[in-house]
């Protein structure tokens, strides 16, 4: 049985959730579980960029809440910086954020592979960086109809999808989608 490191890129799976319908009330400790099978998982990192305060306090707040409770099921968090451009929110230092904790954890041995959740082409030059330690890196994301497959299969050594049907066995709480 492998040591797998599950990172997260928060951004792909907020948005993705969010965009099935589904609440944030989810068991993220068993959604790694269920993707990394039958192997270990010895850590869970999520990376995300918080809504600003302002002009967002409720927003901001809920967030804080959901990673909170991410936190107390053993999830380390990360979080990075979003920068507001015009009217629009640019994710900033989450490549910089991953590659300060993955690449370490491979050199010091802290996982057999890397289970990397995120559809972010970004990431390939950190997946080689990994790679070349003799470390297994594979991937899983969330497909959309429209832009089906993930720009970074090419990368990995492997692609998992997750599907509605993962989301919603991890669900603790909130509406149930209706799809």
């Amino acid at each position: 049985m492998a040591q797998v490191a599950v990172y997260i890129d928060g951004g792909h799976l907020i948005d993705a959730v969010r965009g099935m319908g589904a609440s944030l009330d989810m068991d993220m400790m068993a959604l790694a579980r269920g993707l990394a099978g039958d192997d270990e998982v010895a850590a869970v990192h999520f990376y995300y960029c918080p809504f600003p305060e302002h002009p967002y306090p409720t927003k901001h707040r809920n967030e804080k809440a959901v990673m909170a409770r991410f936190e107390a099921q053993g999830v380390h968090v990360h979080a990075c910086r979003t920068q507001i451009v015009g009217s629009i929110f640019v994710e900033r230092g989450m490549e910089a954020a991953l590659a300060a904790q993955m690449i370490p954890d491979a050199v010091a041995g802290r996982f057999d592979k890397a289970l990397l959740v995120s559809r972010r082409v970004d990431f390939a030059a950190i997946v080689d960086a990994v790679r070349e330690t003799r470390k297994t890196v594979e991937i899983a994301s969330v497909e959309y109809e429209t832009d089906p497959g993930n720009p970074l299969g090419k990368a990995c050594g492997g692609y998992g999808k997750i599907d509605r049907a993962r989301i919603l066995e991890v669900r603790k709480g909130g509406p149930k989608p209706a799809f």
